[in-house]
């Protein structure tokens, strides 16, 4: 019997949505390989995927530091590598007695550079899977800020000891990594059909308004919110209540939690308003339901997306002076309205990750 130890970053919840994508790929292609994962995301992310008491808390990744959830801190995300590599030595050691009772075959982070380290240390093979390496994040922040070099060696080390990295689309990676295998688009995807969703949701079918799903609590004040549902008749504005902060009068609160993903509530909107993020792209090109984005600061990967993404999926910038003042009706409108993209991306990203995952392994022998 083997095993992996996956340590996934809990930055938000995009890593660990999108690696329980791939967990959940590796049960259906090799369920005789048993799984831990070490992250401070929410277990209930793996629910059905990984036992419960698999899933263990470690703090082996730093992640960034943001001013709200459109503003990096430059500064503070390098204050907290820092801080990280003035505890490694502990948190290798700590890591180093957890891999001694589960014994791995295989490690896999998405993306916690100390990862690689840890890996070294245990005399296990490790590779990462992501569309981005914090090296790669953070650069820009050293450079512009005068820092000191020294972070970045110490987290290209990480990468430097990991056997591969398997390389989603729309982001960028440092040149450390000893391998780069580039994979598709590893995205979410709603279990329910749309009907279902509304049914529960307690939306007519025959309702006709532009059903517009927003993504970001905590980036504009609940007045905001309300301004932006009272803006038109024609749309109904969804708003998952399982993040901080009231839904307003005229927001339909949506119960995100067991029995109905965030995947299955978006499948079912016609617009999304949401950030530039990985996960949040992938399952907007997968739906194809249009994305409506505000910009976002210190957030790196965006330029690419920016780039790269009116290629291969509907997508449309909402100005932040009109984002913070509520006025959304006209952009919702036009980013409904928006063609097709002129190119395809193939979205079986987790199940490719799967199959060089589980065939690593096997090729181990061990």
């Amino acid at each position: 019997m083997k095993t992996l130890l996956f340590y996934i970053s809990g930055h938000g919840y995009g890593h660990a949505r999108r690696t329980s994508q791939v967990i959940a790929a590796l049960g259906n292609l090799a369920p005789e390989l048993v799984v831990h994962v070490r992250t401070t995301a929410p277990k209930r992310i793996f629910a059905g995927l990984v036992p419960p008491e698999r899933v263990t808390p470690t703090a082996i990744d730093a992640g960034a530091a943001e001013r709200s959830p459109l503003e990096i801190d430059a500064a503070g995300t390098l204050d907290r590598i820092e801080s990280l590599l003035a505890r490694q030595s502990p948190i290798v050691a700590d890591e180093l007695a957890f891999i001694r009772t589960v014994r791995p075959s295989l490690i896999v982070s998405d993306i916690p550079f100390m990862a690689g380290t840890v890996a070294e240390a245990a005399g296990v093979p490790c590779i990462g899977l992501s569309n981005f390496s914090w090296d790669w994040i953070v650069e820009p922040f050293v450079e512009s800020l005068g820092r000191s070099q020294l972070a970045l060696d110490a987290i290209g080390s990480g990468y430097a000891a990991m056997e591969a990295i398997l390389r989603m689309p729309l982001g960028g990676i440092s040149g450390v990594f000893r391998k780069v295998i580039d994979v598709p688009l590893v995205a979410n995807r709603g279990g329910r059909e749309p009907k279902d969703v509304l049914r529960q949701l307690g939306i007519d079918a025959s309702d006709r308004r532009t059903r517009v799903l927003f993504g970001i609590r905590g980036a504009v004040p609940t007045a905001t919110l309300a301004t932006a549902a009272a803006s038109a008749k024609d749309i109904l504005l969804l708003c998952p209540t399982n993040e901080p902060g009231e839904v307003p009068s005229g927001v339909l609160a949506v119960p995100v939690g067991e029995g109905l993903d965030f995947s299955d509530v978006l499948q079912a909107c016609d617009v999304v308003v949401g950030k530039m993020g990985y996960g949040l792209i992938a399952e907007c090109i997968t739906s194809g339901v249009p994305l409506l984005w505000p910009r976002r600061t210190g957030f790196r990967e965006d330029q690419v997306v920016e780039r790269d993404g009116p290629a291969v999926m509907r997508m449309r910038e909402l100005p932040m002076d009109d984002f913070h003042a509520g006025r959304w009706a006209e952009h919702i409108r036009a980013a409904s309205k928006l063609p097709g993209p002129t190119e395809s991306m193939s979205t079986d990203g987790a199940e490719v990750c799967a199959e060089w995952i589980s065939g690593f392994v096997h090729r181990l022998g061990v």
